[in-house]
């Protein structure tokens, strides 16, 4: 059966959505699955955005980039490819979003007055609102996902598999609970971690301080901080043991400071000194010094009683540095700096107590002394009022500087010294330097990049003081401090005997049992690091959708995809989840993007006013147009500039394609053209195995990208293909085969090779612009073949036919475009236009070009000559003056430019059958309509002499009669359609009808 006819215009927005419910109509996704439920299990896990708001141009560019990927793996049909979207659904980023619908500023208006349950239940709603409006807005976008099936990180069976990789963490000995200073967010008042924080520049008090050495009159330490709120939990000074450091007298004073850095007393307080001993900083180690709050701050003094290393400076030589300014004595808070802690704190040889008299909220506790109920920024001026009063503050200068906020809400951190429960990564930061050399990375320094993280993670704190979470499983007893750590809700069941059907909090927290010791094991309160939720999701995402029963049983993933910011991010929770519970790596492959940026190269931003929402890009050109531009646009971990002109260039090559199927479609039905499938039986010309040898090439070449990830290369190759093979090239060389009334062989060979082509081509382009070939195939392939599947979805990825790939025609076709391009430079440079045949031109290779010979007639063809000669060296090339030369890489070309009388007739016939072939076309004639034509001329010679080239003229316009003559017959008076011109000082009319 024929071919169907596509439509001579489309709007692709309607293809698409046609598309979508055919889909979903013939239900084809599943009919994929099913057909290939036997075959291993493809495993990739779709990297779960928050449900927080409408999908934007960022989350939409990395769904289709792992689609492409997706379809590519569905059409090897090697493996069941069933990939569940996902959705981050817990944590701070939805809480945040809630507390301000509900005016909500502080935890204890939640807990007090809304209450947990309510404030639980608003959460899931709203995430779960936002899953179901998300979900739509990526399926039109044409991604081969099981939309009905999304895991959700809130289901049941997604916690216990997070509870399970806890259990594997504690009974392996990499869950802990520990304290230690932690930056922790004031407003939403909790811990977080290292991948959680945001960097942004603020203007802080810098403060130069003076620290009274004790026993010694008029002589001081000279601190710098940034942080003035840290200074009442000041307990010791920090040096380092190898620096050189002064006693410099500055007015009647002694200061001691390090050596390098003294030029800040006459920079920065103007003051004049001299320099009167040096020593190095281990001859400092122990020297005690007066604490300057001590009147305000009672507690701080009693710790010298309890620790005579208190208010002393000790030695470090990794946590002080002289390139960064300072005075190289550095101020020790160990409860509010991991660095003061790492060297000063419990833990050390000087054992000093992390003191942070600071609770969740910011605001100073009663051990505060003076500074009781401030919050810390609040209390900034009063200390620095306080230092001044006393004598002892040298400058309060501000100074801008980078410092961490809160990823959520924005809130400056501060470091607080609070228990929580850690993964010790700093145990195992080997092992995964060592499983992250077996995962293939796209690009390859993505995998450099993660090392460099990974190589100093710190432990890493899961644990959270918030609701809307995953339950830490971790159950206390509240009489001898016994902890267990639960696994799975069958073990709770055997421990508490009652487990609720929501597993969150409140009614996770009402389940206790009693402990061996009489006491009553009750739940830790805290909820998980909600990047731990998608950290697990190698193994909770399949429960979650019922497709793992056994956690144990999980597998590592073929391949993942996501942004750069995931280095520190997803990737990061992932491999440090996989690592403290089974000690491998997550996945075997990853491919790294960059951001989405505006043509500017600027981040997207409500306040810059330049965000691109999905839906009006799709609006606009559809969303096949974004698909091809978006994998195209740039290499692999790199920044995507979201440049419109180039989106709207992309959607004009889509209608090229379009269009080229179109004249297969219309050519093929006119024909009753039906493909046999056999070329040894064909009449191939050299132009048809050349294409027959292009197309295997570059399916050869596509199943090696695909299978290396290297995906923006695909999109690029393809569309070279499309516009400078098929549509420029081989359309333009076969238009004289394919007419109604060319030879059948030669039709034959250039339609068959054509449909074998654009059938394959098909398929190879499928994973880019799915909608689209999906519409082609309806219209090429099913109809032809009655046993073609119902959906491209049900087809194969295509076999390389390596038998009919040919290189050296390949190349002898490159040259020959490029031949043709000198001569269409030359014909410019002289005003010849290309519709106007010329003698001949002369072709000189400069290096063996094997098949060159064989493509002579297409330069012919395609340059409008009438004859291509190829001149081999030493001969003398277009020695006439008729001839203009240009030299090309591998060629020298000479066009014959002399003008003869055959020509100029052939001219004048061409240009009446571009005239003709206009008028045809404004009045809607389709190519296969005839028409009877009068062409009327005064000139009796002339007219005399085109009837030579009247059968070729007829052939070209599609005429069923043609007559030419100098007075319009009485015939044509009634004819409607008509058209004149003047070429060469001579008029012509032309009147015609259908036939």
């Amino acid at each position: 059966m024929p071919v169907k006819e596509l439509p001579k215009r489309v709007k692709f927005q309607e293809l698409e959505e046609r598309i979508l419910k055919f889909w979903d109509d013939k239900k084809i996704f599943e009919k994929i699955w099913e057909e290939t439920k036997d075959l291993p299990d493809w495993k990739f896990i779709d990297g779960p955005p928050y449900t927080t708001g409408a999908i934007h141009l960022g989350t939409a560019w990395n769904k289709v980039l792992k689609d492409v990927v997706i379809r590519y793996t569905m059409l090897r049909k090697e493996k069941l490819v069933r990939i569940n979207p996902g959705y981050d659904m817990h944590g701070l980023p939805i809480e945040v979003i809630v507390e301000k619908e509900l005016g909500i500023t502080n935890k204890k208006q939640i807990e007090d007055e809304f209450g947990i349950e309510k404030f639980i239940e608003r959460c899931r709603e709203f995430g779960i609102n936002n899953l179901w409006k998300m979900n739509d807005q990526f399926k039109r976008l044409g991604c081969f996902y099981d939309w009905e099936k999304p895991y959700m990180t809130i289901h049941n069976r997604y916690i216990e598999g997070i509870w399970w990789a806890l259990k594997q963490a504690w009974e392996k000995g990499y869950l802990f609970k520990g304290v230690k200073p932690l930056n922790t967010c004031p407003r939403c008042e909790t811990a977080l971690a290292k991948h959680e924080f945001e960097y942004y520049n603020v203007d802080d008090y810098a403060l130069f301080v003076k620290f009274p050495v004790k026993g010694k009159k008029n002589e001081y330490l000279v601190i710098f901080t940034t942080t003035p709120w840290t200074l009442p939990a000041n307990l010791a000074v920090m040096a380092h043991p190898t620096f050189t450091y002064v006693k410099c007298k500055v007015d009647e004073e002694i200061w001691i400071v390090a050596k390098q850095l003294t030029t800040f007393i006459k920079a920065t307080l103007e003051k004049d000194f001299e320099v009167i001993e040096e020593f190095l900083g281990e001859d400092l180690e122990g020297l005690k010094y007066e604490y300057p709050l001590a009147e305000e701050l009672p507690r701080n003094v009693a710790f010298e009683k309890e620790n005579d290393k208190v208010h002393t400076i000790i030695l470090t030589d990794e946590f002080v540095t002289l390139e960064k300014g300072g005075t190289g004595l550095v101020h020790c808070a160990p409860g509010h700096g991991i660095e003061d802690f790492t060297a000063a704190g419990p833990q050390t040889k000087y054992s000093i107590p992390a003191f942070s008299p600071l609770d969740p909220a910011g605001k100073f506790t009663k051990e505060g002394g003076k500074y009781y109920g401030k919050f810390i920024k609040d209390a900034d001026p009063i200390i620095i009022a306080d230092l001044k009063k006393k004598g002892v503050l040298l400058s309060d200068a501000k100074l801008e500087h980078e410092y961490a906020h809160c990823w959520r809400c924005k809130s400056a951190l501060i470091y607080r010294t609070i228990p929580q429960w850690f993964f010790k990564m700093t145990a195992l930061n080997d092992l995964m330097v060592e499983e992250n050399l077996k995962i293939y990375w796209q690009p390859e320094f993505a995998g450099r990049w993660f090392e460099s993280w990974i190589k100093g993670l710190m432990d890493w704190c899961i644990s959270r003081q918030r609701y809307w979470g995953t339950p830490l499983s971790i159950w206390e007893c509240d009489k001898c401090d016994d902890v267990e750590v639960i696994g799975s809700v069958e073990e709770l069941e055997e421990k508490a005997g009652e487990v609720p059907e929501d597993l969150h909090r409140p009614w996770i927290d009402e389940v206790t049992w009693k402990c061996k010791c009489g006491g009553t094991k009750k739940r830790i309160p805290d909820v998980l690091d909600v990047w731990l939720d998608s950290g697990s999701g190698m193994w909770s995402a399949y429960a979650a959708v019922d497709r793992l029963d056994n956690y144990d049983d999980w597998k590592i993933g073929d391949f993942i995809l996501e942004g750069k910011d995931q280095i520190r991010g997803w990737f990061n929770t992932l491999t440090s989840s996989s690592i403290v519970s089974t000690q491998q790596r997550a996945f075997d492959a990853c491919y790294m993007h960059g951001f989405v940026m505006d043509e500017e190269g600027r981040p997207m931003s409500k306040s810059l006013g330049n965000v691109i929402a999905p839906e009006e890009v799709i609006e606009e050109y559809g969303s096949e147009a974004f698909r091809f531009y978006g994998v195209r646009s740039t290499a692999p971990g790199e920044d995507m500039k979201f440049v419109r002109s180039e989106l709207k260039d992309t959607f004009r090559h889509l209608s090229v394609l379009y269009n080229t199927y179109v004249f297969a479609t219309t050519f093929m039905k006119m024909a009753n053209f039906e493909f046999k499938g056999d070329f040894d039986k064909v009449d191939l010309k050299p132009e048809d195995t050349w294409l027959l040898s292009k197309i295997n090439s570059l399916n050869q070449e596509l199943t090696e990208l695909q299978d290396r990830y290297a995906l923006p290369k695909i999109p690029k190759i393809i569309q070279n293909f499309i516009l400078d093979d098929l549509s420029r090239w081989y359309i333009r060389i076969i238009r004289d085969r394919i007419g109604r009334d060319a030879p059948e062989r030669t039709k034959s060979a250039a339609l068959s090779t054509l449909y074998y082509a654009l059938r394959k081509l098909l398929l190879l382009a499928h994973p880019i612009i799915p909608f689209l070939t999906e519409e082609l195939y309806q219209y090429l392939v099913v109809p032809m073949e009655k046993d073609a599947p119902e959906s491209i979805q049900l087809e194969k990825w295509p076999e390389v036919d390596e038998k009919l790939i040919n290189k050296d025609l390949e190349d002898a076709m490159e040259q020959a475009k490029l031949i043709v391009e000198t001569v269409l430079a030359i014909r410019q440079e002289a005003n010849v236009k290309l519709r106007y045949p010329c003698l001949k031109v002369l072709v000189q290779p400069k290096r063996e070009i094997p098949m060159l010979d064989n493509v002579v007639d297409i330069i012919s063809n395609q340059a409008n000559v009438k004859a291509t000669e190829l001149v081999l060296p030493p001969q003398k090339i277009g020695d006439s003056k008729f001839f203009s030369i240009k030299e090309i890489p591998n060629a020298v070309v000479a066009l014959d430019l002399q003008v003869t009388e055959e020509l100029k007739l052939e001219r004048i016939l061409r240009e009446l059958q571009r005239h003709i072939q206009q008028t045809r076309k404004k009045n809607k004639f389709h190519v296969k309509e005839n028409i009877d034509i009068v062409i009327i001329s005064k000139d009796e010679s002339l007219i005399s002499s085109l009837e030579e080239l009247k059968t070729a003229l007829k052939q070209k316009i599609g005429a069923k009669t043609l007559e030419l003559t100098t007075k319009l017959p009485e015939k044509a008076k009634k004819w409607k359609i008509k058209g004149d011109l003047t070429l060469e000082d001579t008029q012509f009319k032309f009147y015609f009808q259908k036939a």
